[in-house]
């Protein structure tokens, strides 16, 4: 039976409102759901992705860039709303900080002390202390579920400590925004981002690798497709954000359709 073509459809894809199976494929959503998002996108199963030898235009073209199942676009970040940015920055907050406290585990110390120069190691644990406070300070809450059979075994062994949900102060938060945006800076070196690029092949590291690479595109490009100007995301653009996110908690998305604020994260 055919389907029919209404103002929501979008790439040949049409939305299907006859209560068939499938319904709603095509329509157009702000929200992301996990196969959507940059990651998932980005991985290839056979061999190095065509991300990794690209300038950060390029891949910031190409996350901005609607998919045919009805998302805008691959990445949160490319939306003018604050609201939108700060939940896209919670998504790289939450890898990020895993990627760190992993990094802290003595299995993953000792691997690293091995293959690593001392003093090289040396400051890349000194940054992974330094930066971890604001990473943890300005990620924002999320509603925790219960899994259990198979959900259980692809829950993340690596959120080795959770973060508290509490209020945060917003000058500490806004302060702690402005170092992640400065830490962000790709003139500054950086033994962390060394890091994440040197093990982001897969799993984990591929994950907070990817989610790095876009918030670093962001940061460089996130204005390109909403105002006349080079395209630079402004650090009040992106304290923004972060508070933004943070002052919907866990209380759901205004105008969509999803229950609460990170569903599909």
């Amino acid at each position: 039976m055919a389907l029919p073509v209404d103002d929501f459809s979008l790439d040949g894809v049409t939305t299907d409102t006859t209560g068939i199976k499938g319904a709603g494929k095509g329509i157009k959503r702000t929200w992301l759901k996990a196969f959507e998002t940059a990651p998932a996108q980005m991985l290839c199963a056979y061999g190095l992705a065509k991300h990794a030898t690209l300038s950060n235009e390029a891949v910031w073209d190409a996350v901005a860039q609607p998919l045919k199942s009805g998302a805008l676009f691959m990445t949160e970040y490319a939306d003018e709303d604050a609201e939108r940015r700060g939940v896209a920055i919670n998504r790289w907050l939450k890898s990020l900080y895993d990627y760190l406290q992993y990094q802290k585990t003595p299995a993953q110390k000792k691997k690293n002390e091995f293959i690593i120069k001392e003093n090289v190691c040396a400051m890349f644990y000194d940054e992974i202390e330094r930066l971890l406070p604001s990473v943890e300070y300005c990620l924002a809450p999320k509603r925790q579920g219960v899994s259990s059979g198979a959900a259980s075994l692809r829950s993340s062994a690596a959120a080795v400590a959770e973060v508290v949900s509490t209020a945060r102060d917003p000058a500490e938060l806004e302060r702690h925004a402005a170092i992640l945006y400065k830490w962000l800076d790709p003139t500054k070196v950086s033994r962390i981002r060394m890091m994440l690029s040197y093990q982001g092949c897969g799993g984990l590291p591929y994950v907070a690798s990817v989610h790095q690479l876009v918030t670093a595109c962001f940061r460089e490009y996130g204005n390109k497709h909403h105002q006349c100007t080079n395209g630079n995301v402004s650090e009040v653009d992106f304290q923004d954000a972060v508070m933004e996110r943070h002052r919907i908690g866990d209380n759901g998305i205004s105008g969509s359709s999803v229950a609460r604020a990170d569903d599909f994260s």
